[in-house]
């Protein structure tokens, strides 16, 4: 761990009037993984930032916050299958906190499932981040077929999956309405996109033409 991290660290502690004991520093180290310099930095500038605040963020808390790509509870709850119809777009992390939770979404008690899904959902990112693991997002298709390419599309534009990738899950995709533009936005993104017996590469505008040969 940086010599960096820890300064900052014992920063904090003044900062927050926590006596910086070497147990407990010790124990920050261990538990903030392998979160980078400038990665503590931000996280620790956001709750210096926050009025209100009293106690010194947990290590949890400082992971939590690091902007590395994982939503936080409440905006991956959001995208979360209500129904078996619906499909989704999601990371590992969020695929093994709703398993948690389905049957009581099954129930139609969201309630309960938002805050056992939340806790298991925070849990799950905090190892991920101390492995130094970002999300790595996969879709789930629900019964419903017409909800499958929105699922992909929304992704796709919060550039959480390629073009390309999307295309493996659901071919129908290159018929969509919104490819053209999904290739003029995202395409170049990709150094070559395979469907079938197209491949589209080079220039995006080269690819719609070769699309509609």
């Amino acid at each position: 761990m940086s010599q960096d991290i820890k300064k900052m660290l014992v920063e904090d502690m003044a900062f927050w009037d926590v006596e910086p004991k070497p147990v407990k520093i010790t124990q920050y180290m261990q538990m903030l993984g392998n979160i980078t310099v400038e990665q503590f930095h931000q996280s620790r500038m956001f709750f210096r930032s926050q009025p209100g605040r009293r106690q010194m963020p947990m290590p949890a808390d400082y992971l939590q916050a690091v902007p590395d790509g994982h939503p936080t509870a409440n905006e991956s709850w959001a995208i979360m299958p209500k129904s078996d119809d619906v499909s989704v777009v999601w990371t590992e992390e969020m695929r093994q906190a709703f398993a948690i939770v389905a049957p009581l979404v099954s129930q139609g008690n969201l309630t309960s499932a938002f805050f056992a899904y939340k806790e298991a959902y925070e849990k799950a990112v905090s190892e991920s981040r101390m492995k130094g693991l970002k999300p790595k997002w996969s879709p789930s298709f629900g019964f419903s077929i017409s909800g499958r390419e929105g699922a992909l599309v929304e992704a796709i534009e919060k550039n959480r999956i390629s073009l390309g990738y999307a295309l493996k899950y659901l071919p129908e995709l290159e018929y969509s309405p919104k490819f053209d533009s999904l290739i003029l936005k995202h395409g170049s993104k990709a150094q070559q996109i395979e469907h079938g017996n197209n491949k589209y590469g080079g220039n995006v505008l080269q690819m719609i033409e070769q699309r509609k040969k």
